[in-house]
């Protein structure tokens, strides 16, 4: 069980600078922050799904190593190719190419597009480079642009993170998942479906 990272909890913080986060969570290991997702989930009837380039189905596989997590987590699309964010999330291909695969927008595009196809409450969007080269764009290895979705607001991040390419995916795995556990933490009202 490994703890979270000083990148991932720098990173975090200044993301959800408008919420609430306890210190505790990061002490914790990522699977007692996939059953904390799970508890509030279920107890504040929440539905997550996500759309991963970067993490190739890593943060769908840590959340779904909890069980009953199809109780909260409806399905995550992992569109690796940018044929398959255009063909499979309906991204626009003229903006894509103008914005870039590895930019803000994009991660946001795909965290909308994760709420309309599997109609969940929140959802995640994750795109970035993990080494050991990058694609055409003037972006660092470990560069990783995050979105998350909600019916009232999106929220997206840029961090960089070091290490070799498995550290990078991790990394965006473990932010991810915490930050959809400080979504679920904040949430105190109502969430209406898409």
């Amino acid at each position: 069980m490994s703890k979270i990272s000083t990148e991932v909890y720098d990173g975090l913080v200044r993301c959800f600078n408008d919420f609430s986060i306890p210190d505790a969570i990061f002490n914790f290991s990522i699977e007692k922050v996939c059953e904390e997702l799970k508890n509030e989930s279920v107890k504040k009837k929440l539905t997550f799904s996500g759309a991963e380039s970067i993490t190739g189905g890593m943060i769908a596989s840590l959340i779904t190593s909890v069980p009953g997590s199809s109780d909260y987590f409806l399905g995550a699309a992992v569109t690796y190719s940018v044929s398959s964010k255009i063909n499979i999330l309906c991204i626009d291909e003229e903006m894509l190419n103008y914005k870039g695969v590895v930019s803000e927008w994009t991660a946001r595009e795909m965290a909308i597009a994760a709420r309309r196809v599997f109609k969940s409450k929140i959802a995640y969007g994750v795109t970035g480079y993990a080494g050991p080269r990058r694609g055409d764009e003037d972006r660092e290895i470990g560069t990783v642009c995050f979105g998350f979705s909600m019916p009232d607001r999106n929220i997206t991040w840029t961090q960089k993170f070091a290490g070799e390419r498995n550290d990078v995916r991790k990394s965006a795995s473990d932010f991810v998942i915490l930050g959809l556990l400080v979504i679920a933490l904040n949430h105190h009202g109502s969430i209406e479906n898409v």
